[in-house]
């Protein structure tokens, strides 16, 4: 597992990045983890999932390569590469 969310608005929610040799895939739960959903999937290792308390409807996941922005849902709204040379602790 590389990362897990738990969404601070509604505690149903969760959200678990799993690494594997091909990627990494992003997993959605609504109720509390007794079922899962595949929403996205990276190709680099995700370091860190979170929300902003201003943006409770978007979830950010960073991997080694960019910031993604998705909705609730998993959808991808946006990609912004990392500059040159930056890259985020894997922990």
């Amino acid at each position: 597992m590389s990362a897990i969310l738990i969404h601070p608005d509604d505690r149903d929610i969760l959200f678990v990045a799993v690494s594997s040799k091909a990627g990494t895939t992003l997993c959605r739960s609504t109720d509390r983890g007794a079922t899962w959903g595949r929403r996205a999937t990276f190709q680099a290792p995700v370091s860190g999932l979170f929300c902003a308390s201003s943006e409770p409807e978007r979830v950010y996941a960073v991997t080694t390569m960019a910031v993604h922005t998705l909705t609730l849902d998993g959808e991808t709204e946006t990609e912004q590469a990392l500059p040159e040379g930056v890259r985020p602790a894997i922990r």
